[in-house]
């Protein structure tokens, strides 16, 4: 997805080289009806084509085959989050000071307050314009005419029409009155009117695009071009249809509306009588194609890549069975194997034939992700009733059948509705410590929200010493619950609080219940740009990148507690913990588009592993208590 300021770059790319086809092309050189349809052409278009996503395949592109074991979406193995039990009463508060890309997301949130400002004031100002109108119809006297309605009012000091009615003033009778009306019953037949509401709109939401401005007045000038024509070759004379238009100028009108007093230049007069289509005006508009194609691809076309339509070049089954073995065409392997397997066989392949290799997965029901429902306080293991005891029975049963490398890729989903409380979730996660099964996915109910984290072993008793804080065994088995002790400072600590009201209190900040407001908190207390003594103390490291390359960065000590009451609501506290990986994934934007050029999630799986060694996330939970 294009971001939107490269959207608005081609808006006005667009818009320009329409305007340029116009002015030295078809204006005066082509029917009026081509310049008008151009014209409505020219706003739409630039609008629309930037926003679509048309996928371009090339003829044979290169397909990773699929993982052996569904990836889950967090860090490598070696780097897991750091994830801590420590007693309520030693966690310090901490201060932290905004700082690091907040002047740049206040420049956004400034530029788009200033958008939605005046966009909101033009549509209000075209929405009072078109009150207006409906009201001096509510008070005209109106007369049926048949293609349009004759509003006849005193106030009406120039006649326009707009949509199928044509407002008249006084003062015209006889042969003026018949001219007037022949004008504007041609800007009723053409619809005109709706024509103009259309530009008006995309004015008032692009007012930026001076392209735009410059379409509405062109688009104007040629409606009363063509009213003119019409009036001229309904048989009435020219000497006295200038007459009546110099009457008429210095009326009033809206300017949504088509009347007489529109355009009023010397070029409109001259059209009267000296328009003729241009040569090649054939070719002219023929010139047009080729242009609105180059715009489609250049801003509607995205690369894809193609899934390979041959025969695969090789099949392998890979098969974990109940007891969490692995078998690849029915002979035993481990998980290194088949990836060494994987890898041996793509490098026999020529590269633009590793597209067609092919790997199938399947998993016994046994050996697949447990999922534990919360609803109402009830529990549900993979859809069946059960109760605490009878999860942890099941869930040691589990463990016990699978191998320690299939164990440590493996999640346990808990999904409840956002309403539901901590504490029944947090029973949930006293069981899970016990088995211990700590790599935990955080979903509400229907997918709409999703986190994965490291569960904390149980809380510690308060002792002088060492926070115990979890590491990862080994890349294989990083779940394993295993811990080693480090040094906590008081700086280094930042405490987050949330309420049963959802309230959440960064370190002896309030952000209310605004999780954008916490990542901002988060990512100034981990990245302290400006070096202050109440933020994460940094340390300068050097990494060395899969091109050679070594390169420094200041990598945050700072770890950040969460405690949430046993009344806070399950849709606050997955929000708050999508908050924070939010605050680290800044800082990882940052490093990936500052060491490699492109954004984090372009990356390969080597340059991804430096990023997460250089801004790790470390995160750990407290007990659930009662919060004020």
């Amino acid at each position: 997805m294009k971001s939107p300021l490269l959207y608005l770059l081609e808006v006005l790319f667009c818009s320009g080289l329409m305007t340029a086809v116009y002015r030295l092309l078809l204006v005066r050189k082509v029917s009026l009806a081509a310049c008008r349809w151009f014209l409505l052409a020219a706003v739409l278009l630039p609008v629309l084509l930037p926003a679509l996503d048309i996928p371009v395949y090339p003829a044979r592109s290169e397909v990773s085959p699929p993982a052996v074991v569904p990836a889950a979406d967090a860090e490598p193995a070696a780097e897991w989050p750091v994830v801590a039990a420590v007693p309520a009463d030693r966690l310090p508060a901490a201060a932290p000071a905004v700082g690091g890309g907040e002047g740049t997301r206040r420049v956004r949130r400034a530029g788009a307050a200033l958008y939605a400002v005046v966009s909101a004031l033009l549509l209000s100002l075209f929405a009072l314009r078109l009150r207006r109108i409906v009201r001096l119809r509510r008070r005209a006297r109106l007369t049926d005419c048949g293609c349009y309605v004759l509003a006849e009012h005193p106030a009406v000091e120039s006649p326009f029409s707009f949509l199928r009615t044509v407002f008249l003033g006084e003062g015209f009778e006889g042969r003026r009155r018949e001219i007037v009306l022949c004008h504007e019953a041609s800007h009723v037949r053409r619809h005109h009117s709706l024509e103009r509401i259309l530009v008006e709109i995309v004015r008032c939401l692009f007012w930026f695009n001076p392209f735009v401005w410059i379409a509405q007045r062109d688009l104007a000038e040629v409606q009363e071009w063509e009213a003119d024509r019409d009036v001229l070759d309904a048989g009435y004379d020219l000497t006295e249809y200038r007459t009546v238009i110099f009457r008429q100028l210095f009326g009033y009108n809206p300017d949504i509306a088509c009347g007489l007093n529109h355009s009023l230049t010397k070029n409109r007069f001259v059209m009267m009588t000296q328009f003729k289509r241009g040569r090649y005006a054939f070719v002219r508009l023929g010139a047009v194609v080729p242009v609105v194609a180059a715009m489609t691809m250049l801003c509607s076309f995205t690369t894809r890549e193609a899934v390979a339509e041959e025969p695969a070049e090789i099949v392998s089954t890979v098969h974990i069975g109940p007891d969490g073995r692995i078998t690849m065409n029915g002979e035993p392997r481990s998980l290194q194997e088949v990836r060494d397997f994987v890898a041996e066989e793509r490098a026999k392949l020529p590269e633009a034939d590793r597209g067609r290799m092919e790997l199938r997965l399947t998993i016994d029901r046994a050996a697949a992700m447990p999922t534990v429902s919360v609803a109402g306080g009830e529990l549900r293991l993979d859809g069946e009733a059960v109760t605490l005891e009878e999860l942890e029975t099941e869930l040691r049963d589990r463990r016990g059948k699978l191998s320690p490398e299939v164990f440590g890729q493996m999640e346990l989903r808990i999904v409840a509705e956002g309403d539901e409380r901590m504490g029944r979730i947090d029973d949930v996660r006293q069981v899970l410590r016990r088995v211990p099964w700590l790599r935990v996915r955080y979903e509400l109910a229907g997918g709409r929200m999703a986190i994965l984290r490291m569960l904390p072993p149980a809380a510690a008793t308060a002792t002088e010493g060492p926070v115990k804080v979890l590491m990862p065994l080994s890349e294989d088995a990083p779940a394993d619950g295993k811990t080693a002790a480090v040094e906590l400072s008081r700086r280094n600590l930042l405490q987050v609080r949330v309420n049963d009201s959802g309230e959440i209190l960064a370190g002896n900040r309030s952000v209310g219940t605004d999780p954008a407001a916490l990542a901002d908190e988060v990512e100034a207390f981990a990245r302290n740009a400006a070096g202050r003594t109440d933020a994460a103390e940094c340390e300068e490291r050097e990494f060395t990148l899969p091109d050679g390359r070594s390169v420094s960065w200041p990598v945050s000590r700072g770890v950040v507690s969460v405690q949430v009451a046993g009344t806070t609501s399950y849709r606050s506290y997955v929000a708050v913990q999508r908050a924070l990986t939010e605050a680290f994934d800044r800082i990882r934007e940052e490093v990936a588009q500052e060491w490699f050029g492109r954004p984090a999630g372009e990356l390969t799986e080597a340059e991804r592993a430096v990023v997460l060694r250089a801004v790790p996330l470390k995160i750990f939970e407290e007990e659930p208590r009662r919060i004020g």
